[in-house]
């Protein structure tokens, strides 16, 4: 029997976040005793802090319950009676910082509290989570659609999470002893859950009985809407795999069979024309640009000929995305549509979603790094024990999933542990798998390494759907597709830019001077211990040494000065990054910039000293004639470090020599250090040399390439991409622009505003709302509002919910997981988020007739971008309107997308920018043309909302 002891599931609501300033407004908790249930408690609180309307959003409570709570005096014995037990919570950091200063007034009388975090539990019990806020558990588990933001009820779907995850456990048997071992390393005091763990079956029911949870129904429940179901075979439409145009038609004309499996399927000519351009360009062995407008269809149009080339010709093809979310997308949408399109069976296509090396974790390094300090387990930080706990869980979760696409990779590891612990930071960047140092077939650990099984596996692949940053980084042990589609393409510029940006923090610098004799000792077993061998590794423990404590010397130096030269910055802020440019070495003024360059200088020689020595040794050892297990691992070990120096020398020297192909740069963050950052900045060429060069035949599209006709913003598209570089016999002339199927002309009304404040004006929310809320209240919501900047949303926020809770639901991006959905099954609603919100969201129907935009999207201003625009004017010309005009239509066409999902769609956007009262002339006609085929009206906002409320009602 588990020994529980005194414990209690705690949930406050206040007033904010800050715990000196805000006040606890609603407190609720469930008490027990090892398994019983001593009482629940559940009150109110008086505040004077009055309530936000969001709060009042949020948590259902209400100001007039508020004042006639009990005052905090009555409450705190209450919560003080549950001195000396633990207090678990989710996030319980959150509750440790407005509870604990009461419990400190027990003084000599305290037992002492401890607070045990729910996250960290589950996390361990499902590692394969990116998300872990407490809703999405309520709703992926399903026991709740929603939480309830209120103490009590929280505390109690809290349990019912830690019940049912236990029980799944349970019924795990194998991963019920794993997880156990695991748990061994931590004391009951730091992690509770321990022994939480340790209760049987009867006593997880017997606790659920007392809060009325039936477990075992739940557990069933569960187990039924997650059983996997396969792809099961349907009546073929595909007699043979020809890859021609005609059987492209043939496939999509037929409506009536493709409906007995896709009721909605409708044919459409513009899908057709996209499919037809797809197939044209592999049959060819050409490069295509093809703008697939919103409504085309245009992931089932160039999928169709890229399985027939595939299963036809027997081409591999591959399917870049440009974020996780798409590739996501299609494997579990768009991929699964194909199949009911074509008939397929689950073994007639292979198709393999595949991220890039740098996405995997390398065991051999984590083992290397666990083993050596496994006698230390005990010493460690619980930071440290519980990073190692769950990097063990998460390569036994993967060694165990059957299907590859659900393997954990680094960018599904939650962000709250690299937020929350330094320590998790550290080890998710140590142990990514880096192609250049792996062993491939010589590792022990190969044939549960996600990596080599994703190399293999994609090997005999028809369809590899990957992202933009794997196109870029393609692993050098495995040719690259000869046949590519680039979805998104619009988004190839930063892509680029991200993949071969180069940069060293000053918390890699440090991880350097604190680890380097030891990342470098791995070559001593290699060397072994005759004369010869320990002549080179004095020579190099010397090096290293040194190096070491040098580079511990410079950084701390370089932070000062990098700090000091920031905080003179004309836009200096505490907040967020700071970035200026690289000091060169003869344009020197002050002392400062001095420091700096003659630090990171120092830096560099020092790099290279090291580098002189250890690069040498690699070429005493060949990976293929080494057959000790020992051997492989220090060699892996060695080189990844080797690399790791090659890579800092790198960007330090490109940092130096002030290359006009590369901007170079510093940023400094108040609490993260600083970074030094050398970006490319052609991206266009370096795509070309390394994509478009060795390909067969490469298709880019997206919905905004361009405006309609491909007339305005096209040769930063074929910059970027690299088409411009291409021979004329490897491409089409000119950009494909399929015809829009909706009429915009007619059914969409744009209204761009000048005459509202300034967007940095305390009054321009209010005063901008004040005439958009009558239009929204005349419309009967139906209406999406997408801020920019997080003090205007919070602003609008509380103006929406003041003006319409109670008349006209708000939803707001952040309550609650399924906002999108709440607002599509509302007769009537107003949802508003963040202009990044927008772009993911497809309401078809009059749910959505109004989008107000607060202003015309902005090109990002750090340095690169600076300079990339000189670039642009300097060897192209005209970069105002090819590069800046054309970043930020193309980002406004991805919003006013937005609005018509389909043809009977109509409504009116309305976007505000008084900035843009400065453009005249010619300036303004271009913006106009670049919006086509949206009819930009600029007229003032009262007069916008008059002749929307005219269209609309």
């Amino acid at each position: 029997m588990a020994e529980l002891g005194q414990w209690a599931l705690i949930d406050i609501e206040t007033t904010g976040i800050d715990a000196v300033y805000d006040n606890i407004i609603d407190i609720g908790f469930l008490q027990f005793d090892g398994t019983k249930l001593v009482r629940e408690y559940s009150s109110l609180v008086y505040s004077d802090i009055k309530l936000s309307q969001f709060i009042q959003k949020l948590t259902g409570i209400k100001q007039a319950q508020i004042d006639k709570a009990p005052h905090w005096s009555k409450v705190e014995p209450e919560l003080l009676s549950l001195d000396g037990h633990a207090l678990i919570a989710h996030n319980a950091e959150f509750e440790e910082k407005f509870l604990s200063q009461y419990f400190e007034s027990l003084a000599q009388d305290r037992e002492g509290e401890t607070y045990q975090d729910s996250i960290f539990f589950l996390a361990l019990i499902f590692p394969e989570r990116s998300s872990l806020n407490l809703e999405s558990f309520l709703i992926d588990l399903k026991i709740a659609t929603k939480e309830e933001h209120r103490g009590l009820a929280d505390s109690k779907d809290l349990l019912r999470v830690m019940l049912l995850a236990t029980y799944l456990v349970k019924m795990d048997k194998e991963f019920e002893a794993f997880l156990n071992l695991q748990l061994e390393n931590f004391t009951s005091q730091e992690f509770w859950f321990k022994q939480f763990l340790q209760l049987d079956q009867s006593e997880l029911i017997e606790i659920a009985q007392q809060i009325n949870f039936d477990v075992e129904e739940a557990y069933l429940y569960y187990r039924e809407k997650h059983l996997e179901r396969e792809i099961s075979p349907y009546s073929s439409n595909t007699s043979s795999w020809e890859f021609s145009g005609e059987k492209i038609k043939k496939i999509l004309r037929d409506e009536t069979h493709i409906q007995n499996e896709l009721q909605a399927y409708k044919y459409r000519k513009s899908q057709e024309e996209l499919a037809l351009r797809v197939g044209q360009s592999f049959a060819n062995g050409v490069h295509a640009l093809i703008q697939a407008p919103t409504g085309t269809g245009k992931t089932l149009g160039y999928l169709l000929p890229a399985v027939l080339l595939a299963k036809g010709q027997q081409q591999q093809v591959m399917i870049s995305t440009g974020t996780k979310a798409l590739q996501t997308q299609a494997m579990e949408n768009d991929i699964p549509l194909m199949f009911k399109m074509l008939g397929l069976g689950k073994n007639d296509l292979n198709v393999i979603r595949l991220v890039g090396s740098k996405n995997h974790y390398c065991e051999l390094l984590y083992r290397n790094d666990a083993n050596q300090k496994e006698s230390m387990l005990d010493l460690r930080s619980f930071p440290e024990r519980l990073t190692h706990a769950y990097f063990e869980t998460l390569f036994f979760y993967n060694r165990r999933v059957e299907d590859y696409s659900k393997i954990i990779t680094r960018e599904s590891i939650p962000f709250v542990f690299k937020r929350k612990f330094i320590e998790f930071a550290d080890k998710d960047k140590e142990i990514q798998v880096d192609f250049r140092a792996c062993t491939g077939n010589k590792c022990p650990y190969r044939h549960n390494c996600t990596y080599f099984q994703g190399l293999r596996k994609s090997k005999d692949a028809d369809i590899i759907v990957g992202n933009h940053s794997l196109l870029l980084s393609w692993p050098k042990s495995m040719e690259r597709p000869q046949y590519i589609v680039i979805d998104e393409a619009h988004k190839l510029e930063g892509e680029s830019t991200q993949a071969f940006t180069q940069e060293v923090t000053q918390s890699d610098l440090e991880g350097f001077a604190k680890n380097m004799p030891s990342m470098v000792a791995p070559v001593y077993y290699l060397l072994g211990d005759d004369d010869k061998a320990k002549e080179i590794v004095q020579r190099v423990k010397s090096e290293t040494t040194s190096a070491a404590k040098a580079i511990e010397e410079n950084i701390q130096g370089l932070a000062s000065l990098i700090e000091r030269y920031a905080k003179k910055l004309p836009r200096f802020t505490d907040i967020y990054w700071n970035e200026f440019p690289m000091i060169i070495e003869d344009k020197m003024n002050n002392s400062v910039e001095v420091g700096i360059f003659n630090h990171i200088d120092s830096l560099r020689y020092i790099f290279k000293g090291v580098y002189d020595v250890v690069f040498p040794l690699l070429a005493k050892w060949n990976l293929n004639t080494l057959s000790e297990e020992n051997q492989i691992t220090a060699f892996t070990l060695f080189e990844s470090f080797v690399t790791h120096v090659e890579d800092t020398l790198s960007t330090l020297t490109n940092l130096l020599e002030h290359s006009e192909q590369r901007s170079g740069s510093i940023k400094y963050h108040e609490e993260l250090g600083y970074q030094l950052i050398s970006a490319p900045i052609n991206v266009g060429e370096i795509f070309y040399d390394q994509v478009m060069k060795t390909a067969e035949s490469v298709v880019f599209t997206s919905a905004t390439l361009a405006n309609h006709d491909g007339s305005k913003g096209m040769p930063q598209v074929e910059w970027m991409t690299g088409y411009n570089l291409l021979d004329a016999k490897k491409r089409f002339k000119s950009g494909f622009f399929l015809q829009n199927n909706y009429d915009y002309k007619n059914q969409a009304k744009v209204y761009l505003c000048t005459d509202t404040p300034s967007l940095y004006d305390k009054s321009f929310v209010p005063l901008t709302l004040e005439k958009i809320v009558p239009l929204i209240r005349d419309l009967g919501g139906r209406s999406l509002l997408l801020f920019s900047a997080r003090v205007r949303f919070d602003k609008a926020c509380e103006i929406l919910l003041k003006e319409f809770e109670g008349e006209i639901p708000v939803f707001i991006q952040g309550l609650g997981q399924n906002v999108v959905d709440e607002f599509k099954k509302s007769d009537k609603g107003i949802l508003v988020g963040m202009e990044s919100f927008g772009e993911g969201i497809d309401i078809p129907g009059n749910n959505l007739e109004f989008v107000y935009i607060d202003k015309v999207p902005d090109l990002r201003q750090d340095l690169v971008t600076q300079k990339r625009r000189q670039f642009y004017e300097a060897n192209f010309g005209n970069e105002f309107n090819d590069y800046f005009l054309a970043h930020r239509t193309r980002a406004l066409h991805q919003k006013l997308g937005r609005l018509l999902r389909r043809e009977s769609d109509k409504g009116c956007i309305i976007i505000t920018d008084s900035r843009l009262s400065r453009w005249k002339g010619r300036t303004l006609e271009t913006f106009k043309e670049m919006m086509a085929p949206y009819d930009i009206q600029m007229v003032k906002l009262e007069e916008a909302c008059t002749q929307t409320r005219d269209f609309l009602v």
